[in-house]
């Protein structure tokens, strides 16, 4: 079947499939290790013998100032790689969890005046 795996950058894979490069899964996960980009590439073959394969949907989401929310779960899935590789400490990674979720759970109207007051919740 055609389609290749390719190591990306630092610790990230892609697939190399007619003439375009994949580096999430449907679900927009991005592929940390050689598995999960193996897995994809299968699921990609399957759907091109169906005649499903459509690669817009292995496209990444595009970010905006508008979805911090992404950026917020992203770098805090990021800690937590470093946390698994002993880089961050445990307790600095509870706080960062707490931090980050009462930031989104925050509305954005309290957000902003929580901002301009600059008050502590």
């Amino acid at each position: 079947m055609p389609g290749s795996i390719f190591h990306h950058q630092g610790d990230r894979w892609g697939i190399k499939i007619q003439k375009t490069r994949i580096f999430c899964d449907k679900y927009h996960r991005t592929f940390y290790s050689r598995q999960d980009a193996e897995r994809t590439l299968h699921t990609i073959w399957a759907e091109i013998e169906a005649g499903t394969f459509d690669k817009s949907f292995y496209a990444k989401r595009k970010k905006s100032l508008r979805n911090f929310e992404e950026y917020a779960l992203e770098w805090l899935a990021n800690c937590e790689r470093r946390l698994q590789r002993k880089e961050l400490s445990p307790t600095y990674m509870r706080e960062v969890r707490r931090y980050v979720h009462q930031f989104l759970s925050l509305s954005l109207v309290t957000w902003i005046c929580w901002i301009l007051k600059g008050a502590t919740l």
